[in-house]
């Protein structure tokens, strides 16, 4: 559907894209990773045409209709939440006008006059197309949407002019979804959105009839939503066909192929040029000679792409704490008439890694600022074991930051001695690199300046961390450098998170917020899926002894990642299926080019010729992106 032909692209100095040609097909969902600046944003704003390449084509069917989830966007903010949304069916809302204009008419009209029944077949033919339209299922459309993007049913009424911008968010997406464009491209759809939300949204875009190219930083949304992983570095696109986890496997697969490739290549470039130094002065090897000599200069050499650095950073070793690190002891806020929590009662012991679930005002961040000292509460008490340090990252972190002072000062004048020499390792893993260090604090982006703080505020001695939202204006990459450290932090760590793997991978302990409760699930986020899911009264299911063995062994990590293998296999399977068909058709297309272009009559018909030598240029392009998908697919698919 969607093709970029040889595509060239800079923003200046740097090469966004160099040549690439790339394209999609019917029903893809493909998602775009790459490190910060890559151009995966870029991409999409080449195809809904906010930016042209320099050189190439990005073709789009001109009866596509394209969809964008802009970073920018407008509202008309005296609508009701249920207005806005509606409105996106304007054709449809237009014949429910035109309807309820005929059915005053007939009320008013003589049943027995012509007039009646002109005004009867009108009604009759918008009412048809009002069905066709499906515009009896609007407005439950509109309830399901909103509903699953988080948005309770009292909402509906209220303007949208008093929802923060994030809430605004999900209206425009809500708006997007409801579009049903035939191509959906969506930039961190998942920001703005709780982990409720996510699971939505991400079982609503698997049964979705159109193309989805989608850029997200959370690993779980990227493996349930697509197959297909674009890797966007250095001006090149790579495909691999799976998940977000089967691409990390394959990509390594990928390098470690190719490396053996370039050894090889290597190793007979050396032979190959010993035998021309050992023979360059024999008469009788001269024509061989300068066969190699040729076959030398002609050789494409195999180039290694540049790996990412493997940084490592430990926090500096906090004061040790009292077993008990904290403890609530019936506590109890409110917000004028809205109950928070009601005789909550928590206790923290040293070491634990406890991550906060629940829905958007449920109370989880007040919660945090309740623990961290700096939200009061109305009934109860809260006491501080001994020794215990805390370090509280909330939503505001950036305010923390000195605006007059160097990147690199800032993180200088807040780390320990013996951490100095560590602050630019840590600003790389938080994405500042060369010239950035060397900024002022003032001149940074918002994203920029949250990054930098919670830099500051990890280096800071503390045996308590509160975390709340830690990877927001973090990359993947970035969250796994924040991950690393924090696994191997040896004091206390509560956090509140939307990304969830890293809840998964961090947590040893979930807490539920959730109506004024607060309810403890030992284990990480999975575990505390599959026990939500067992506190759900299923009907009984009769199962033979051995299956039951079977199903209490199994782990639902296991359980996930064997149907996860699964999936992408029969999904790698199809992909090669279509590829060789594809590959089959042109090559006997191609034979037919060449049969007809090596006949020396048609070089009498100009027009002719050049049509046939245009579409053997633009099908031996297709040909060569074909075969190196094929080649890129895993051997073991081959043999299947």
């Amino acid at each position: 559907m969607i093709r970029l032909d040889n595509v060239h692209l800079a923003f200046g100095s740097q090469v966004v894209f160099e040549n690439v040609s790339w394209q999609t097909k019917e029903r893809d969902r493909v998602g775009l990773v790459g490190p910060n600046g890559s151009g995966k944003t870029t991409l999409l704003k080449m195809i809904t045409g906010e930016v042209r390449p320099e050189r190439g084509e990005v073709i789009v069917p001109k009866n596509a209709v394209v969809g964008h989830m802009p970073q920018e966007f407008v509202l008309l903010k005296e609508n009701t939440v249920f207005d806005e949304v509606r409105a996106v069916f304007d054709e449809v809302l237009q014949i429910q006008d035109r309807m309820r204009e005929l059915e005053q008419a007939l009320a008013t009209e003589d049943p027995n006059g012509s007039d009646y029944k002109k005004v009867l077949h009108a009604y009759g033919q918008s009412q048809e197309k009002f069905e066709t339209l499906d515009g009896y299922q609007m407005d439950a459309k509109v309830g399901e949407v909103l509903s699953g993007l988080g948005f309770v049913q009292s909402d509906w009424d209220k303007p949208v002019e008093i929802f923060s911008g994030g809430w605004q968010m999900r209206l425009v997406l809500a708006r997007l979804l409801l579009s049903r464009p035939g191509i959906l491209l969506l930039d961190e759809p998942t920001n703005h959105l709780d982990l409720e939300a996510r699971n939505w949204l991400e079982d609503y875009l698997e049964n979705y009839p159109g193309v989805i190219i989608l850029v997200s930083h959370d690993r779980y949304f990227l493996d349930k939503v697509t197959y297909r992983i674009t890797d966007i570095e250095n001006g090149v696109m790579t495909d691999y066909y799976s998940n977000y986890s089967g691409y990390q496997t394959d990509k390594e697969a990928r390098y470690e192929r190719l490396a053996a490739k370039a050894k090889r290549q290597q190793e007979s470039i050396k032979h190959t040029q010993a035998f021309i130094n050992k023979s360059r002065y024999d008469k009788r090897r001269a024509a061989l000679v300068q066969s190699r000599i040729k076959m030398l200069e002609k050789l494409d050499i195999i180039t290694l792409p540049p790996r990412p650095k493997r940084i490592h950073f430990q926090f500096p070793d906090p004061p040790r704490s009292g077993r008990v690190v904290l403890e609530l002891k019936n506590i109890h806020k409110a917000y004028e008439q809205t109950e928070v929590f009601r005789n909550v009662n928590l206790m923290i012991q040293r070491g634990e890694r406890i991550g906060l679930v629940g829905p958007n005002g449920a109370g989880k961040s007040t919660l945090m600022r309740i623990l961290a000292g700096t939200e009061s509460y109305d009934e109860g008490n809260l006491k501080y074991g001994h020794n215990v340090h805390t370090r509280f990252m909330d939503q505001e972190v950036t305010a923390s930051l000195n605006m007059e002072n160097l990147v690199v000062s800032e993180l200088q004048e807040a780390a320990p001695f013996d951490i100095v020499p560590q602050v630019r390792t840590l600003l790389g893993a938080f994405l500042f690199s060369g010239d950035d260090v060397n900024k002022k604090v003032s001149v940074l982006s918002g994203g920029e300046k949250s990054r930098l703080a919670i830099a500051k505020i990890l280096l800071e001695p503390s045996n308590l961390l509160l975390l709340d939202e830690p990877t927001n204006h973090l990359d993947i990459f970035a969250q796994e450098i924040l991950l690393s450290a924090l696994e191997k932090f040896s004091g206390t760590i509560i956090f509140v998170s939307h990304e969830r793997y890293f809840i998964n991978k961090l947590a040893r302990k979930i807490i539920d917020v959730s109506n004024g409760r607060l309810k403890e699930y030992p284990g990480n986020y999975e575990d505390y899926l599959e026990k939500k899911a067992m506190e759900t009264p299923r009907p009984p299911i009769k199962r033979n002894k051995s299956v039951k063995s079977r199903q209490k062994e199994a782990t639902l990590e296991e359980r996930s990642r064997r149907k996860a293998a699964e999936r992408d296999k029969k999904r790698k399977l199809r992909h090669l299926e279509d590829l060789e068909k594809k590959i089959q058709d042109i090559e006997a297309r191609l034979q037919e080019l060449e049969i007809k272009m090596a006949d020396p009559s048609i070089y009498g018909e100009g027009e002719k010729a050049k049509e046939l030598a245009t579409e053997h240029k633009k099908l031996s392009s297709e040909l060569k992106i074909l075969y190196e998908e094929w080649e890129d697919l895993p051997d073991s698919l081959h043999t299947q």
